[in-house]
């Protein structure tokens, strides 16, 4: 582990842990990072880590039938983070979709290098945690 590179959560920018979000809504998910290292970070990446759970129900002849999503579906699963300067503070965006099923849901997202390694294993990385509703 490169112990001069460091990254520090600064602050959710936009729909803060627990925000409420209608079924089927799509919405802007922002989060403020900051370079707290040495090593200037260059051709890196937010990856989505999540995998997709659905509810089924069996089928007559047992084949399994979804019957709704309970996943945050992100309109890409990985973002170019701008190269950053240590020091400096970088705001990442991802657009999401919501499940169309009420429920609390979390995306989680890890930076990944130029080749795809995660760049800090050991962390919890970055996640998105939403209450769906339905009217």
């Amino acid at each position: 582990i490169n112990q001069t590179d460091k990254t520090a959560f600064v602050r959710d920018v936009t729909i803060p842990d627990m925000t409420s979000i209608l079924t089927g809504s799509s919405f802007t998910k922002k989060w403020a990072l900051k370079n707290a290292g040495s090593e200037h970070w260059f051709k890196r990446r937010l990856r989505c880590m999540d995998s997709d759970y659905v509810m089924a129900r069996r089928d007559s002849p047992g084949i399994l039938v979804e019957q709704a999503s309970i996943s945050l579906k992100p309109t890409t699963r990985e973002i170019v983070i701008p190269d950053t300067a240590p020091g400096a503070v970088v705001t990442l965006a991802v657009d999401f979709v919501a499940p169309t099923h009420p429920c609390t849901t979390l995306s989680t997202w890890k930076m990944v290098n130029e080749v795809g390694e995660l760049c800090f294993p050991n962390l919890a990385g970055l996640w998105c945690l939403v209450k769906v509703y339905d009217l």
